[in-house]
């Protein structure tokens, strides 16, 4: 409601009383069914190695996901902005990674946020990362999507 008032011109703005007051009703009526969001428990840091650990890295798809596990706790990553990583993106280094992450779903120029994770020893980023990348990906892969860079 903020921006659809705000955008308006100040003759042609909506009265927000009624938007508020349907909102307002809407509350009441939640919180008397039991309105509470049941929200599972964030990931936690024993909790993801646990995971990691149990993925049989041997397989392709092994090294994907562990590797992406371990980004995606690593740099606080969404599921899109996980999904929408680009390999070549991804800059491996001795001590951790070089990690730019598309502001957008347009940011075609990847200037979106970058940042530097170093490596820990319990997710070993920068081995998941090389075993993942290692693979024989040709060229042009590397500007397929991280989750899709596939042996070819």
């Amino acid at each position: 409601m903020s921006r659809i008032w705000s955008w308006q011109p100040l003759d042609f703005r909506p009265d927000p009383s009624r938007f508020k007051g349907r909102l307002r009703a809407w509350r009441e009526e939640w919180v008397k069914a039991g309105g509470q969001v049941d929200r599972s428990a964030a990931v936690t840091m024993e909790y993801n190695v646990r995971i990691i650990v149990s993925i049989d890295e041997s397989t392709t798809i092994g090294k994907r996901d562990a590797f992406l596990a371990a980004l995606a706790y690593s740099n606080l990553h969404q599921e899109m902005e996980l999904a929408d990583q680009l390999l070549k993106r991804v800059k491996v280094h001795d001590s951790g990674l070089y990690v730019t992450t598309a502001m957008s779903k347009t940011d075609q120029g990847g200037t979106g946020s970058s940042r530097f994770i170093r490596d820990r020893a319990d997710l070993q980023l920068v081995r998941r990362a090389r075993a993942w990348g290692s693979r024989s990906c040709t060229s042009s892969a590397r500007t397929d999507p991280t989750i899709r860079c596939s042996v070819r």
